[in-house]
């Protein structure tokens, strides 16, 4: 039997304040369990998710995510100016390291 393809539209997605996740999986055409590692990751670039500790939960934590329906949209055009957040504290990171790098240089030659 053929899974019956489930077609959202934007102004459906613009409707939530924080769309779910099994909807923006839908539209932007992925897994729900993905989009969820992807957001545990930080990879999306129109959400973000919180942990908690539980005792109750399989992992030891409780996650709540947040979508956001405008960003959802431009992402799945293709038209939200993003970085992914571990390029860009690698990005500081580097910044970082060169500016210590320039100031012991600095302190060597005075």
């Amino acid at each position: 039997m053929q899974r019956k393809k489930v077609t959202i539209t934007d102004e459906e997605i613009m409707q939530y304040d924080n769309v779910p996740v099994e909807i923006a999986a839908a539209y932007i055409g992925m897994g729900a369990g993905s989009l969820r590692y992807s957001m545990q990751d930080r990879d999306c670039p129109f959400g973000f998710v919180c942990a908690r500790v539980s005792d109750t939960a399989y992992c030891g934590e409780r996650f709540t995510y947040n979508i956001s329906p405008g960003l959802l949209i431009a992402y799945k055009r293709g038209t939200l100016q993003c970085m992914r957040t571990k390029d860009f504290e690698r990005m500081l990171k580097d910044a970082v390291e060169e500016l210590q790098y320039q100031a012991n240089k600095e302190a060597a030659g005075a």
